[in-house]
């Protein structure tokens, strides 16, 4: 007898193809979205690691995937691609976490894939995990998130891994608390749910490797060097990335290294944003 939702790595594959109009949001180019999110659909296609992919688009573009399914099929992953419309009124008013939380909820609702599936990693659609087959592990029921180097008191809700229950009990309604104008991003309506729930996550067993380019500022993400990145992992390889000092020596070497601030600067803003 064949049990389901054993077995099976399942990723997850936000779009929004032809975006609504956020303020914050600086790539709004259609055709060059869609070009990001059909490279990346195949990257994780290819990579071999997940037996499905869903793949889902808000905007309810009218685009096929044709080449996509053909080789998704050739290499044995099942892909399923979904599309509704988004009321992007309530996008637009509340910020791209709200949609991005919309879209979830939709897969959860949906997918035929996900049925009877147990565990699911997510990952936001124009994005590539360069180094996911690292990441990824068979078995796995304890959420993987990593803390937020680009704000305070958050999670990187860009690549991360959950217990579909624990999804459906904690995080599937965390978007309607979303308001980016007021300074409620998704990213921290996740942080204060699994905490409230006292939910127990994890970072990742090395530091996620992510090639592409931020919607919101429209430039290339770049936050590692070849040091950085050694630190990086050695902190996500002990447990220690997610908890206070090691989030601190990671937050200060991003924003030194990287954005070349000043570190009595970095330090002092720690403070201020992460002292209770």
């Amino acid at each position: 007898m064949r049990v389901r939702g054993l077995g099976h790595m399942v990723l997850l594959m936000t779009a929004s193809i032809e975006a609504a109009k956020i303020s914050q949001l600086v790539l709004r180019d259609t055709e060059k979205r869609l070009k990001q999110y059909c490279y990346a659909l195949q990257f994780y296609i290819k990579c071999r690691k997940f037996n499905k992919i869903v793949f889902c688009d808000n905007s309810n573009y009218c685009y096929n995937f044709e080449g996509e399914c053909a080789l998704a099929k050739r290499l044995n992953v099942q892909l399923e691609i979904l599309k509704y419309n988004s009321d992007y009124e309530y996008v637009e008013k509340y910020g791209k976490g709200y949609g991005e939380g919309e879209i979830l909820k939709y897969i959860m609702d949906h997918s035929q894939l996900l049925e009877g599936e147990n565990y699911f990693y997510k990952v936001t659609g124009r994005l590539i995990v360069k180094n996911v087959t690292v990441l990824v592990k068979k078995g796995n029921e304890i959420a993987r998130f990593n803390r937020n180097l680009y704000a305070h008191q958050s999670v990187d809700t860009r690549f991360w891994g959950m217990n579909k229950k624990d999804y459906e009990n904690i995080l599937m309604e965390s978007y309607k608390k979303v308001n980016d104008s007021k300074g409620r991003y998704l990213e921290i309506c996740y942080k204060k749910d699994m905490e409230y729930a006292s939910l127990f996550y994890k970072p990742f067993c090395a530091f996620p490797r992510i090639e592409g380019y931020s919607g919101t500022i429209g430039e290339k993400y770049h936050e590692t060097e070849w040091y950085t990145k050694i630190v990086y992992d050695l902190l996500c390889r002990f447990g220690m990335y997610n908890s206070e000092k090691g989030f601190f020596i990671a937050f200060l070497l991003f924003n030194v290294v990287i954005r070349k601030r000043k570190v009595i600067d970095v330090y002092y803003e720690y403070l201020i944003y992460n002292t209770n």
